[in-house]
């Protein structure tokens, strides 16, 4: 994770979400099912600390998050999709385009340590156990203080 190091992200009260993409050799169909499904789960989790808007502001950052697979990663096959799936992401100041957050992660494996998953509803629940990870993650980093400070 990197975080600029003077950045407040107190100031901000707004987040536009752009359109979650997922880079890999799943179909069409498979990513925009997943990328609707992510999508509205960072909506719900986000907008409980942020005003969701669509036009950047002086108080707006923009979220951008990618699902990247990798390419021999095809279908619904879950324990391959969860052991080998990494999110990255940026937030950025919706004004400037200036990054104050960028991470690259693999949270569905962390999050799914006894590899008990199967179905396409246990994928679901891993997304949305990651949009809650992204909302903690900035809530944690809103409590603090910028080092520029």
């Amino acid at each position: 994770v990197y975080v600029h190091p003077t950045a407040d992200l107190k100031k901000y009260d707004s987040m536009i979400i752009d359109v979650v993409t997922i880079k890999g050799s799943l179909t069409d169909e498979e990513a925009t099912a997943l990328e609707q499904y992510f999508g509205k789960a960072l909506n719900r989790e986000l907008g409980k600390d942020y005003k969701v808007v669509q036009t950047p502001g002086p108080t707006t950052m923009e979220l951008r998050t990618a699902l990247a697979t990798p390419p021999n990663t095809t279908g619904w096959n879950i324990k391959d999709f969860v052991n080998t799936t990494n999110i990255e992401g940026e937030v950025v100041d919706s004004q400037s385009m200036e990054r104050l957050i960028a991470i690259s992660d693999k949270p569905l494996e962390e999050l799914n340590p006894n590899d008990t998953l199967s179905t396409k509803e246990d994928i679901k629940a891993l997304l949305d156990a990651t949009a809650v990870r992204i909302r903690n993650g900035l809530a944690d980093r809103r409590a603090r203080i910028p080092t520029g400070s």
